[in-house]
């Protein structure tokens, strides 16, 4: 999603006004239609010659990027509403997992969370790295927009031994100039949707280093890995004016014995069974969870949905992503991963909810760690403190 902040403060307000106006301008635009056949597989894509021939990109199915009539009744809950929507204290520090600095082990399948869709992923000997944001905020702008909840658990250089990264769109939460930069100057191939090249291009990365995907085109990675560029429900853009010029994509990862889908960024379609059918089962899948609204329901997953395309992609276990690091909606900080607890013990689905920064092997069991509630728990013994005080005097 497009960063959009939660509560007003101080330095958000001019934020809050351009993320308004950038709403109306993609709900006026919409997200393009597209014919019925289109959900064909051999259609349910882009395919133009070249990127510059096309005025836009579409969505697999149609799709509405706010619900009609829904742009004041967002703007009055995000300045009425009285959710928690960031720590009130910062969570962490969290202690860096230093095996980070490490090779990755020539087989078996761990992953890294360092916050929001950022994941260090290692597949049988390989490692990638999703959509990667070590910036302070997800902005346009240096000074207003969101700002991280926490620091990265693990400084970016301490990111050793990266075979690829991987971008599933051109939103600012999930491409960003700085780390990009950063990362550019190691010898690493950069994985992206069609059009988003050009992005890297302009700000220093050699065109040999990267590599544009269609949806539905594959990518080998040395002798035993592949990349998938695979159909997502979302949008792009990085202001007023280009919405839809670049692609937005999930990727299917695959090793010699193990298999991940990156959602990336996207509503629930009939696609993602599809994409089940064709590369699955998954043995683990990474999914967004957080920044949704009933007005975002076609771009955005939410815990319910998350878990049904969990379900749809036959995947084995659920890692949540896109949330608890940035004030993107106007729900509780906390709320995507208590909702998705829940939802998941109702639906028998194995959760993986690491500590960030921990390096986490995936065994088959589940593993919750609620790292949340520590922040929380200081916010309660803090307060019960000053209400006692304040008794007291």
């Amino acid at each position: 999603m497009a960063c959009f902040p939660g509560k007003t403060d101080g330095n958000t307000f001019l934020f809050v006004v351009i993320g308004i106006i950038i709403t109306a301008a993609a709900v006026s635009a919409g997200c393009g239609r597209v014919k019925k056949e289109d959900m064909k597989r051999s259609e349910m894509t882009t395919h133009p010659e070249r990127v510059e021939d096309r005025k836009a990109f579409h969505n697999p199915v149609p799709t509405a990027i706010s619900k009609p009539g829904s742009l004041w009744s967002v703007a009055w809950d995000f300045f009425a509403g009285t959710e928690i929507r960031e720590p009130v204290y910062p969570p962490g520090p969290f202690e860096p997992d230093l095996r980070i600095v490490e090779p990755p082990a020539p087989e078996g399948l761990s992953v890294t969370w360092i916050g929001h869709s950022t994941v260090v992923i290692d597949i049988d000997g390989l490692r990638f790295v999703t959509d990667p944001i070590w910036s302070r905020r997800c902005s346009p702008f240096a000074m207003i927009g969101p700002r991280r909840f926490f620091d990265p658990p693990i400084v970016l250089d301490q990111v050793r031994h990266v075979d690829g990264v991987i971008i599933s769109h051109d939103h600012y939460d999930h491409l960003d100039q700085a780390t990009i930069q950063q990362l550019g100057q190691r010898d690493i191939i950069f994985y992206v949707p069609m059009g988003v090249g050009r992005y890297l291009r302009d700000w220093g990365i050699p065109a040999k280093k990267i590599r544009e995907r269609n949806w539905w085109e594959d990518i080998r990675v040395g002798l035993h890995h592949r990349l998938v560029a695979t159909p997502t429900r979302h949008f792009s853009g990085r202001g007023l004016f280009d919405r839809n010029k670049t692609l937005w994509a999930s990727w299917v990862i695959q090793g010699k014995n193990h298999r991940v889908y990156f959602g990336g960024d996207g509503g629930f379609f009939p696609g993602m069974k599809m994409i089940g059918e064709l590369y699955g089962p998954f043995d683990l899948t990474l999914l967004e969870i957080g920044a949704y609204h009933p007005s975002w329901g076609q771009i955005h997953l939410g815990p319910q949905n998350a878990v049904s395309a969990h379900l749809s992609l036959k995947g084995k276990v659920l890692m949540p992503i896109h949330w608890g690091t940035f004030k993107l909606a106007l729900h509780a900080w906390t709320a995507p991963a208590e909702e998705v607890i829940q939802i998941s013990k109702n639906g028998d689905v194995q959760l993986l909810m690491p500590r960030p920064g921990r390096m986490t092997a995936l065994t088959g069991a589940p593993l919750i760690c609620k790292w949340w509630e520590e922040s929380e728990g200081i916010r309660r013994v803090a307060t019960a403190e000053l209400d006692r005080l304040t008794f007291a005097e």
